[in-house]
């Protein structure tokens, strides 16, 4: 036991020593567990069937979630073990509790209503938490301080709509792996740098199972796997914690580093770019059309992307890299302007790429009908040739 106790001291007094064993251990973890979930679910014959939204044409099994569960469940049991802090076994109900909604809906439709209900216990079990309480925006969009209700609402809404937004982009081959591993990426050095070491550990272990996923993601064969809802929520949910987290910390960031944002709320608007773009757009659409704002449809990102002829990797090549140019021009301007200016460069890119996504939708949809207006008029000329 003492050398256990000494063990554990010596990982939190020198946790770079975590980052490759955490790495190295999830990866092959959570491939050796997803090919067991494969296995069983395969022999269950428990697929996802397809419809006319399915970007697949063939039953796939949407089970990665499970092992996103048991990985992350372990992950923070390891992490809490060696000094992070307690207060997170609430994450830790929380991921369970959300979890199980989300398998539930993998194995048989469940109501949104009860969906939304058990999303509102988990972000309740988190936002009260001693380390996610901060009473500033610092300037992003204008905003300084909140009073502490206001503040309450908004993170209750932030939990919400982060858990439910990478859900919806969830729609394709590596969508969500991708922007999980650009969202964990970016939230690790300003985790590290501003002595959260071990929540960056996290974010590191994030990264590495999700690139174990992927190798069934893009499966075309019997490997193949979806994340489901049970991974996609549970991976929301885990995303929407480590955000809020970094968004507390504030000012305590080294600014002297001209790499790291000076803005960290402002900052989470660009990591998390494609899952909000994504939402807030889905949502106009159905209002204008006058349609219920959860009834599904093909207007994602994703959808645009693929109808324009893309493929399911190079749509979220496309859609990542996006992302990634975001954050680097971002890193870039911040050391050159004021904070006004980065907000109204958030906002223009913002507004770039909706008029961008408009322009290739409208012309992915004045090409199809081009194209069955010219099959149509050659039916007509050859019609005339009939007696």
């Amino acid at each position: 036991m003492k050398s256990l106790n000494e063990l554990f001291f010596l990982l939190k007094e020198n946790p770079i020593v975590l980052l490759p064993i955490t790495f190295i251990t999830v990866l092959f973890l959570n491939h050796y567990l997803a090919s067991k979930v494969l296995l069983v679910t395969k022999s269950k014959k428990l697929m996802t069937e397809v419809n006319d939204r399915s970007s697949h044409k063939t039953p796939v099994p949407p089970f990665g979630g499970v092992s996103f569960f048991l990985v992350l469940m372990l992950l923070f049991a390891g992490l809490i073990a060696v000094g992070l802090d307690p207060t997170t076994g609430f994450l830790i109900i929380g991921i369970s509790f959300i979890f199980i909604s989300g398998i539930k809906d993998d194995l048989m439709a469940s109501s949104a209503i009860m969906k939304l209900v058990t999303q509102f216990f988990g972000a309740a079990l988190i936002i009260f938490l001693p380390e996610l309480q901060f009473d500033s925006l610092h300037g992003a969009f204008g905003i300084n301080s909140i009073p502490e209700w206001g503040f309450i609402i908004f993170k209750f809404y932030c939990v919400l709509f982060i858990i439910n937004s990478f859900n919806l982009i969830d729609g394709i081959d590596g969508l969500s792996s991708t922007i999980g591993i650009i969202v964990s990426a970016s939230l690790l050095p300003i985790f590290w740098f501003s002595g959260n070491e071990l929540l960056g550990v996290v974010c590191l272990g994030i990264i590495a199972m999700l690139i174990s996923f992927m190798r069934f993601n893009f499966s075309s064969g019997k490997f193949k796997m979806f994340m489901g809802d049970g991974g996609s929520l549970t991976l929301g949910y885990v995303l929407s914690f480590l955000i809020l987290r970094a968004a507390s910390i504030g000012d305590a960031l080294p600014f002297a580093e001209s790499w790291l944002p000076n803005n960290v709320a402002l900052f989470i608007l660009v990591v998390f770019f494609l899952p909000t773009l994504d939402t807030f757009r889905v949502i106009v659409i159905r209002l204008r059309e006058g349609r219920k704002v959860y009834v599904a449809d093909r207007n994602h990102l994703h959808h645009v992307m693929i109808d324009a002829g893309l493929s399911h990797k190079q749509a979220t090549a496309t859609l990542g890299s996006v992302n990634v140019v975001f954050i680097l021009t971002y890193l870039y301007l911040d050391q050159y302007l004021t904070n006004l200016g980065m907000n109204l460069f958030v906002v223009s890119f913002y507004v770039l790429s909706v008029i961008a996504l408009r322009v290739i939708h409208t012309s992915t949809v004045m090409s199809k009908e081009e194209k069955r207006n010219w099959k149509a008029q050659l039916g007509m000329a050859l019609r005339s040739f009939l007696p």
